[in-house]
């Protein structure tokens, strides 16, 4: 068993997937993998100018850094294997994604975190559309097309 930089014990069958024997090897048999298309992801978002969603990443001078940009191997050891329903998330959303400023955390609350979030003041709490749509009962869709549209909400404003 191997322990990774975060004093994590890889297991292993997750060894088997890096290369087996302990060691990453160039051919690490991860590609298919939930972490591995996050990492590709990732540096596509900062990189590919002709990806839809590098105006908030890339052109925002959002960088991938040198220990993960060339190497899959090291982002996987810094981060270990995605819990299922876990997305990556920037602690702060202006920083780079780097050791320390990236963690998975649960797609729900990633999802939350946004910046193109439609906001509602609820009772003196700011909240997501979303979130203002399951605390009162009301479906999500109805609840942003009525912000959208200069529509009244039911005890809340748009923010």
């Amino acid at each position: 068993m191997k322990i990774d930089k975060k004093g994590r014990k890889l297991s292993d069958s997750c060894l088997s997937k890096m290369g087996g024997k302990g060691r990453f090897s160039p051919k690490h048999g991860m590609k298919g993998t939930a972490e591995y298309r996050t990492w590709a992801d990732m540096k596509s978002r900062c990189l590919n100018p002709n990806r839809d969603s590098y105006k908030n990443y890339g052109a925002r001078g959002i960088l991938v850094c040198d220990r993960w940009l060339n190497s899959f191997e090291n982002f996987y050891l810094d981060l270990g294997p995605r819990p299922d329903g876990y997305s990556l998330e920037r602690k702060d959303p202006n920083g780079n994604y780097e050791p320390g400023n990236v963690e998975w955390i649960p797609l729900v609350k990633q999802q939350s975190n946004k910046r193109n979030n439609l906001m509602v003041n609820f009772r003196g709490e700011v909240m997501t559309a979303t979130q203002y749509a399951l605390a009162t009962n009301q479906k999500p869709d109805s609840v942003r097309s009525k912000i959208r549209h200069g529509r009244p909400l039911k005890d809340a404003t748009a923010c």
